[in-house]
């Protein structure tokens, strides 16, 4: 039996290549599922993990982090240092089917946005409605492909993994001083990363 799963969201980030900064260009999340109290703790959870991991992540590589029940799908284009990350509770069933689209969020973004958002200096909401329908088609895997263990076997030998959120922003330094720095979480989201990065996997908390 499948685990179950749900793909929360996809962001697209970008590196501005004039002052290095990461910003958020575009959002497509389906948070309604999502109790009340957690719903802005996981937005900001999701943008402080684009904001923070994406400077380090090479050209053309792909990222699977594992925190929790939940997982973090990223795809890096070929060209740009641009990023599509997806959001899931659960594992996505195939890792062919998810990072097919991440690859077609990048390329839908580029086609509408050119390299507009190069020239962008605070984070943006482009409205694309290529990504959109991405977003929604594959929420569920069963709309796109099937399944095909093989392949997603042979997949993963592209995978960099990643145990959990801690060791992906090993790299930028300590992730208590990196939450404690953010500017994209406010004071209880704060808080809530801070004590679920002390937590064992047992526990039920989570951080997306």
């Amino acid at each position: 039996m499948n685990t179950p799963y749900k793909l929360i969201a996809i962001y697209i980030a970008g590196v501005n290549p004039e002052n290095g900064e990461v910003y958020i260009l575009n959002k497509n999340q389906d948070l309604k599922k999502i109790n009340i109290l957690f719903k802005d703790t996981k937005k900001d959870t999701f943008t402080f993990i684009c904001r923070e991991s994406l400077k380090d992540l090479g050209h053309g590589t792909r990222h699977k982090v594992f925190h929790e029940e939940n997982t973090c799908y990223i795809q890096m284009h070929n060209l740009y240092k641009l990023g599509a990350y997806a959001f899931c509770e659960g594992n996505y069933p195939s890792n062919r089917v998810i990072y097919e689209a991440l690859s077609k969020s990048l390329e839908a973004f580029t086609q509408e946005v050119k390299k507009e958002w190069q020239i962008k200096k605070e984070d943006q909401d482009y409205k694309v409605i290529g990504c959109q329908k991405i977003f929604k088609d594959y929420q569920d895997v069963k709309n796109v492909s099937k399944v095909h263990e093989a392949q997603d076997e042979a997949d993963k030998l592209g995978l960099i993994l990643h145990d959990n959120i801690k060791k992906l922003l090993e790299r930028q330094g300590d992730l208590d001083q990196l939450i404690e720095k953010s500017r994209d979480l406010n004071a209880a989201s704060r808080q809530f990363l801070k004590d679920t990065n002390k937590l064992d996997r047992s526990c039920c908390c989570t951080i997306f």
